[in-house]
């Protein structure tokens, strides 16, 4: 990337400073009649300001412009009826014309709601830092002109077109005009109110797309937005992001601006309001510029900068790593490297790139900056004071340098240098790092009150409070200087503040605090539902199932017309296996909010939990005909179809048919989830999924294997080949990757519990009891490793630890799929039928559609000899829906035993036509034969059992029954 050339900077009458401009901008400012001839000019950085008269390139210029405002006002003294006539011509030409002249003043400066967007850097007046040349009554009749947005020429037209519209155009302008003006002089004044510095600020999407600037035009935006970007300001990164978002949107596939408007972004990420709608700004920029070219720099810069702002911080690092593997000049990549290893504590390396990041910028201050930033932290004070003062000599303005510095000198014991570099940040009301900010204020405070001025120290407290309501040491500060200004609670609103930092928080997975935070805006205002929400996230991802549930109604309750607080407290109940009512919240939701795609996303999922593939299928269509780029249902219908295809048996050619359509949709669905979100965790390891399916086992592991080595802090990505290689029963392998998995990471349950089931596959039962145990440690309110260990116990005849094992799941989650079946049949293998039957029915009402807790009943009322029963419930198990064959092999032993010998040949019909060679059909014939007196057939089906099992552990009794007929089974 090029580096950031000079240019030309602009003092207005009022003492603001515009720009940098190029000389061609500066004389396109003045046609237009931006620039009259009443301001200062200097040469961009380091020239000397002097009356633009003065300077040869403009001074004819000015004049003949000049000229051509006289000749026109005399124009228009005489040509008010001409207008008139034109007025209705000019409303039909502007809702008829295609062809833009210039920005619209939406389209600069009200397009960012004026958050300083445009507002300059302002100069520090020598021998008193920060002040600011006030407003004088003569200037406020300039403010229109002073306060007008950069207008760039979108297009070339001729002086005839020029001519006709302002001739048509010329009294809705002169209107718009007098409303703007008050618009402006009311914005104008409202910035400089104290309640406005704090707002947060928007970004924005670049919307239309179409091919209106050439090359040269792109590329002098560029060279303007890397100019602003050079200052290190917010300001001026909100006036570099409106003329890169209108470049974006007026120039089809050029991939710079896209990659500076990224840098933009990024740098403006902590000043924003970091909701949905943000996230959404950045994800669609970077991934309508990653597909206009897959392997160049700005897709995966613009990838990473989304990353960042997901707070999935490796990642974006391991992104940057691969993009500098082939570009070594890109600035942008060093600095961002640089901040990501600041990030992870690696600061001497860190420090290192942000070096090799001014080198090639050339004129960014950002990385100067960050350079003394690592040496402050690291305590090198000469260092550190070197790298802020080479800021401020670029940019004297530089509020976070004058605020670091004056932190310094507050360490160094230099109260007078630090008062006036702090006091000097304070009046700058340009935005920096809250942090760094309230660490300034705090030493700001405690420099007056050791110069005995406690008055002032208390209100720099109080400053510091109003602008850090939740900060602990900003209370402490002021009950120690004798007390908190309460009228300063009506200014500001502590709870949002808590929770702009609990969200913060849980992007970062960080939830224990975050917690906290939510919980503390919520007591601070109980009306404050999506604090209460957050509340519930972080819990539930602490383990805390039920308090998060509690928390989540509270959100409900706060307010009944949150949607998202519905959809949040379905999904809790459908990880806890409460179906009935996950489903009940789904349809209050639906009813506040028709036509809502995440609601049909949270149906979908609900059916996806339950098994429902078809259904999931549907209901998930259903949400993409809403919105058909959502993710989340993409990836549902492809697992729902990849299930189908798995399940599907080819008996036919209609068979295989219909498993090819469940394969080929599976595969399309995973590769769009993909393609629309290339960082997405979820969507490559369901396409890695799929694909080992279609094309085979192996292609799956590679293309994991690939994803592992470009990202080898995911683990999802080595935990998903452990799970493909258990499906292939390679449970030796998928051991070893979890185990590899454990050693990096000895926090993670997912491994565990997938680590666990290996090694009980593998024969080695302590180990995997050891390993469900751990994951149940780590999230106590989990029933599922408390329940395998259950498992365990139960296969391996531990009865009373198995149902000391279930009681603790059943107290944790009266719920959980299969709990009070085990415990049933618990209780069943110690002769307890009462507990045994009891424990059946309440799975039986959980679960109805299962047939499990029916098969326990039937096993219960066959070991207590009550065939009658026996035979009724393994009958209704059957009408449950198409069952495996040795039910109807049990329901017919049970109507054979209880007499019903028709009735028992029916079932044992059913079960030969669905698999005529399962061997128990026969035995249970034999026995159905010799209840009819038709010995010789009895002993063909005893026979033709022994031939079909010949290693069954009933064999020398069957062996000895067919002897006692009179018969044998010959060789």
């Amino acid at each position: 990337m090029a580096k950031i050339s000079m240019t030309w900077i602009v003092k207005t009458s009022k003492g603001q400073i515009k720009g940098p401009y190029t000389t061609q901008e500066i004389i396109k400012n003045i046609e237009d009649g931006f620039i009259n001839g009443e301001e200062e000019i200097a040469q961009y950085p380091s020239g000397q300001f002097q009356a633009i008269t003065k300077e040869k390139l403009f001074y004819e210029k000015i004049l003949e412009q000049l000229e051509l405002q006289g000749s026109s006002e005399v124009q228009n003294s005489s040509a008010k009826e001409e207008d008139k006539k034109h007025e209705k011509k000019a409303e039909s030409s502007a809702n008829t014309s295609e062809e833009t002249v210039i920005i619209p003043f939406e389209k600069s400066q009200f397009k960012t709601k004026l958050t300083k967007a445009l507002k300059p850097i302002e100069k520090i007046e020598a021998g008193d830092p920060g002040k600011k040349k006030k407003l004088t009554p003569e200037e406020i009749r300039k403010i229109k002109e002073e306060l007008k947005p950069e207008v760039i020429e979108l297009q070339n037209i001729t002086q005839e077109k020029i001519k006709k519209n302002t001739e048509t155009l010329k009294l809705p302008f002169i209107l718009f005009g007098a409303v703007l003006v008050v618009g402006l002089m009311y914005f104008f004044f409202l910035e400089e109110s104290p309640e406005n510095e704090g707002t947060k600020i928007r970004l924005l999407s670049p919307k239309k797309n179409i091919n209106q600037l050439n090359a040269q035009q792109i590329e002098q935006r560029t060279q303007q937005a890397l100019r602003l970007i050079a200052s290190d300001t917010t300001e001026n990164y909100l006036a570099a992001q409106n003329i890169l978002v209108d470049t974006i949107e007026n120039s089809l596939n050029n991939l710079k601006p896209r990659m500076i408007l990224c840098e933009v972004y990024k740098e403006l990420w902590n000043y924003s309001y970091q909701d949905t709608q943000d996230m959404k700004t950045v994800s669609n920029l970077a991934k309508s510029t990653k597909s206009l070219n897959k392997i160049e720099t700005s897709g995966f810069f613009c990838e990473a900068v989304k990353l960042y702002t997901e707070s999935r911080f490796k990642e974006a690092l391991n992104t940057i790593d691969t993009i500098l593997s082939t570009d070594y000049s890109n600035f942008l990549l060093y600095q961002f490297k640089g901040e990501l290893l600041e990030l992870e504590k690696d600061n001497l390396i860190a420090e290192s790139f942000f070096q090799k990041s001014r080198e090639l910028s050339g004129q960014w201050i950002k990385p100067v900056f960050s350079q003394g930033m690592i040496n402050l932290k690291l305590k090198e004070f000469s260092k550190a004071s070197a790298f802020f003062v080479q800021a401020l000599n670029e940019n004297p303005k530089h509020k976070a340098s004058l605020f670091a510095l004056g932190i310094l000198e507050f360490y160094r014991n230099q109260y007078d240098k630090a008062l006036n570099y702090l006091k000097s940040g304070l009046e700058n009301k340009s935005k920096i790092d809250k942090s760094l900010e309230s660490n300034g204020l705090e030493a700001l405070s405690e420099i007056y009150l050791i110069k005995g001025n406690k008055s002032k120290a208390l209100e720099i407290a109080n400053l510091n409070l109003q602008k850090n309501p939740s900060k602990k040491s900003a209370v402490e500060l002021c009950h120690r200087l004798g007390g908190c200004d309460q009228s300063l609670s009506s200014h500001s609103k502590p709870d949002e503040e808590l929770l702009f930092n609990c969200q913060s928080l849980l992007r970062q997975k960080d939830y224990l605090p975050a917690q906290a935070e939510c919980k503390a805006a919520f007591e601070l205002n109980n009306l404050n539902s999506t604090a209460a929400l957050k509340a519930s996230e972080a819990l539930w991802n602490l383990g805390q199932g039920l308090e998060a549930i509690d928390w989540v109604n509270k959100a409900i309750k706060a307010d009944p017309k949150n949607v998202k607080a519905y959809l949040k407290k379905s999904e809790f109940l459908i990880q806890r296996y409460d179906f009935n009512e996950s489903e009940k919240t789904l349809f209050q939701a639906d009813y506040l909010s028709k036509g809502n795609y995440e609601i049909q996303k949270g149906f979908a999922y609900l059916a996806f939990k339950k098994k429902d593939w078809q259904g999931t299928m549907k209901l998930a269509e259903r949400a993409l005909k809403i919105y058909d780029s959502d993710i989340e249902s993409i990836i549902l219908y492809s697992s729902a179809a990849r299930e189908l295809a798995k399940l599907t048996i080819v008996t036919n050619q209609k068979d295989q048919e219909k498993r090819i359509k469940f394969a080929n949709e599976a595969f399309n669905y995973a590769l769009k989830a993909v393609e629309l979100d290339s960082t997405n965790v979820e969507a490559h390891v369901n396409y890695a999924k799929i694909i080992s399916t279609r094309q085979g086992v192996d292609n799956g592991i590679d293309y994991l294997q690939e994803l592992i080595n470009k990202y080898p802090s995911i683990y999802d990505y080595r935990i998903s080949l452990g799970e493909i290689l258990m499906e292939e029963d390679r449970y030796k392998p998928a051991a070893d990757i979890i185990d590899k998995v454990l050693a990096l990471n000895e926090s993670n349950k997912k491994a565990f519990m997938l680590g666990g089931r290996c090694y009980y596959q593998l024969g080695q039962i302590d180990k995997a009891i050891g390993y469900f145990l751990k994951a149940s440690f780590l999230d106590p309110s989990d029933a599922e490793p408390i329940f395998e260990v259950a498992r365990i116990y139960l296969e391996t005849s531990r009865i009373t630890e198995a149902k000391n094992q279930l009681e603790r799941v059943i107290n944790l989650n009266t719920k959980f799929p299969r709990a009070h079946l085990f415990l049933g049949r618990a209780h069943l293998m110690n002769g307890n039928f009462v507990e045994a039957e009891k424990n059946a029915e309440i799975e039986k009402k959980n679960y109805p559609g299962l047939i499990d807790s029916y098969l326990l009943v039937g096993e219960i009322k066959f070991a207590s000899k009550n065939y009658s029963e026996c035979a009724s419930e393994y009958a209704r198990a059957t009408n449950v829906g198409a069952q495996p064959v040795y039910v109807y092999v049990r329901a017919a032993r049970c109507y054979r035993l209880s007499g019903q010998i028709d009735m028992a040949q029916g079932f044992l019909d059913i079960a030969a036509e669905r698999e005529s060679g399962f061997e128990d059909i026969y035995k249970e014939q034999g026995a159905l034969f010799e209840a009819r007196g038709d010995r010789a057939a009895a002993i063909r089906s005893y026979c033709k059992y022994l031939e079909l099992s010949p290693n069954a552990k009933d064999k020398d009794e069957f062996l000895k029954q067919i002897r006692i007929i009179g018969g044998d089974c010959g060789d």
